[in-house]
């Protein structure tokens, strides 16, 4: 649970709150400060979304050009943030309470 709600919680800072990709590692750790006991209850379990469709990371890497597969990547990111569109207001509503302040 922690991992999927901190790396949606990147995803979420970066795409929505506009927040710059390198500080990804930092908002990481950034969300997950605080008391040990604190950190294993913060987050609930989100219903993973049906992943299999679109681009995967076999479409990434047979792209000709690196360009072609920054782009593919770009979209793959995108689409997955996406298609936890369900989880989208619990995800902000952790960002507000854990990391907009960082």
């Amino acid at each position: 649970m922690q991992s999927v709600a901190v790396h949606l919680l990147v995803l979420y800072g970066v795409l929505v709150r506009g927040r710059d990709p390198s500080l990804a590692l930092w908002l990481r750790q950034a969300v997950l400060r605080g008391r040990d006991q604190d950190r294993q209850a913060r987050f609930t379990w989100l219903t993973p979304p049906d992943l299999t469709r679109g681009i995967t990371v076999a479409t990434i890497v047979a792209a000709p050009t690196p360009q072609a597969r920054t782009a593919l990547v770009e979209r793959y990111v995108v689409q997955v943030w996406e298609a936890w569109t369900p989880h989208h207001a619990t995800v902000a509503a952790w960002y507000d309470r854990y990391a907009a302040g960082t």
